[in-house]
C-alpha cells in the first residue's frame, strides 16, 4: 500500500512541476465570433466577427458557403442584439 501511495505522489509531483500558469489575456478575451444566428427561412447564418480594427456582421450562405458582409462598425460600437427581419 505504501509503494501505491508513493507512486501516486511521485506521478502527481511530476504533473505539477510542468503545469504553466494560463495567461488572464486567454482566459478573459472575447470570442472571434459571436450571436451567430440563423434566419427565419434557413438560408442564412449571420454571424457577428470581431477583428482588431472593426466589427463585421458576416452572412453566409447556408448552401453555397459565400459570405457577404453586411455592416462594418469600429470597435468602440457596442451591438448587444440584433434580430432578422421578416415580410
Amino acid at each position: 500500500m505504501k509503494r501505491v501511495f508513493s507512486c501516486l505522489v511521485i506521478v502527481l509531483w511530476a504533473f505539477s512541476i510542468r503545469a504553466e500558469i494560463i495567461p488572464s489575456e486567454k482566459l478573459f478575451s472575447s470570442p472571434v465570433y459571436s450571436m451567430a444566428q440563423l434566419s427565419p427561412d434557413g438560408k442564412y447564418l449571420s454571424v457577428k466577427e470581431r477583428g482588431d480594427k472593426k466589427i463585421a456582421f458576416t452572412i453566409v450562405d447556408i448552401e453555397s458557403q459565400d459570405t457577404f458582409v453586411a455592416g462594418a462598425f469600429t470597435p468602440e460600437v457596442l451591438v448587444k442584439k440584433y434580430v432578422w427581419l421578416t415580410v
